[in-house]
């Protein structure tokens, strides 16, 4: 009698046990989305929708990667803070060993698409200097003896005075205006019919009171 009541005991606590590992042990081998897995050879995963996606990493020396500014964990709330077990880097035989939460808060090397077509950029923006704030708008590519308009903006009623310089060395002076109450200057001159193609350089200088600036932009010039 005694044996039977000892064995439904023991069978009693070996149910209470499986039903507080049960939940614990399903946990492990279903992690839920946006959890970081660590694969027993090292490599890492980041759940996400029901699939398991490899997160590539890369090997670097302590000194170079405590030379990094730390940001944000990615997913605070994945590990406490004092997960720091060391583990081997992923991928990288003799590599130096990192912690978990080192892991798991690096940030991913972009990926840069190699078939992807590169932003073109302009390089005849308008440069200033000065005390007296000086900016010109963009100018399209102007025909040899054909008229362009150029504006360009700074203080209200400042003296404006606009110099053109052409690719052989050659100047215009279009002459000198004032600003109006908006601060915006405004010539329309001709560029010579004789004048070299390339790139040409309009300056405007803007003189208010003591006070002086000025800036340049660049534009093409063709047949």
């Amino acid at each position: 009698m005694r044996n039977i009541v000892r064995y439904a005991a023991l069978l009693a606590c070996g149910f209470l046990v499986g039903s507080l590992l049960g939940p614990a042990a399903a946990q492990q081998l279903a992690p839920s989305d946006g959890q970081v897995a660590l694969r027993s050879d090292g490599a890492i995963y980041l759940i996400t929708n029901g699939q398991r996606r490899w997160v590539p990493t890369i090997a670097i020396s302590d000194d170079d990667l405590n030379a990094i500014p730390e940001g944000d964990p990615v997913y605070a709330a994945l590990m406490p803070a004092d997960a720091v077990t060391p583990v081997p880097a992923a991928n990288a035989p003799g590599g130096t060993p990192e912690s978990t939460r080192e892991r798991a808060t690096r940030t991913p090397t972009p990926v840069v698409d190699a078939t992807a077509t590169p932003t073109a950029t302009s390089t005849s923006g308008s440069s200033s200097s000065g005390d007296v704030s000086v900016s010109i708008d963009s100018i399209d590519s102007v025909k040899r003896g054909n008229s362009v308009t150029l504006t360009a903006h700074t203080n209200k009623n400042a003296t404006c005075e606009l110099r053109v310089r052409y690719a052989d060395g050659s100047e215009d002076k279009p002459g000198k205006i004032d600003a109006d109450s908006k601060g915006k200057c405004e010539w329309t001159f001709t560029v010579p019919s004789d004048a070299k193609n390339g790139t040409a350089t309009a300056t405007v200088k803007a003189k208010d009171g003591s006070r002086s600036g000025e800036a340049s932009r660049d534009f093409d010039v063709r047949r």
